[in-house]
C-alpha cells in the first residue's frame, strides 16, 4: 500500500477506529495499536482502495479477521457485519458509548495487545 493511501486512510478517521470508534490513546500512539483493515478481506477478493480500507483497533480487527457476515443472536439469522464505508454508525451502535471504560472493558486481558494491558 502506498504512503498516500496509507495517509489517507489515517487523515479519514481522525485517529479512531471505524468500527468502534475508539480514540488512539496518547500514550499508546504508535501505529502498532491501529490497522488499516480491508473491509473486504483480500482473500474474497478485497481490493485496496480507499472504498475498501478504513482504520481499525487491534481489537476490531481481530475479532472481524476476513468475515463478512455473522449469526445474529437474537434472530439466527446470517447478516451482513458493519461496513464502516457504507453505514451508519450511529445508527448501528445507539448505546455502544454508554460503556464505560469504553467499547472493549470486557475483552479478557490476554486477547489485548501488551500496551492496551
Amino acid at each position: 500500500m502506498d504512503a498516500a493511501l496509507t495517509r489517507l486512510v489515517w487523515q479519514r478517521a481522525k485517529g479512531r477506529c471505524k468500527y468502534c470508534q475508539m480514540p488512539q490513546m496518547p500514550q499508546t500512539a504508535d501505529d502498532a495499536t491501529f490497522e488499516i483493515d480491508h473491509i473486504i478481506a483480500r482473500k474474497h477478493i478485497g481490493a485496496t482502495l480507499a472504498s475498501n480500507l478504513c482504520l481499525s483497533c487491534y481489537y476490531c480487527n481481530s475479532f472481524k479477521g476476513s468475515d463478512l457476515t455473522s449469526l445474529d443472536p437474537k434472530t439466527r439469522k446470517i447478516t451482513p457485519l458493519f461496513n464502516p464505508r457504507r453505514h451508519k454508525w450511529a445508527k448501528n451502535f445507539p448505546l455502544a458509548r454508554c460503556i464505560p471504560d469504553g467499547p472493549h472493558a470486557d475483552w479478557p486481558r490476554h486477547r489485548r495487545p501488551a500496551s492496551h494491558q
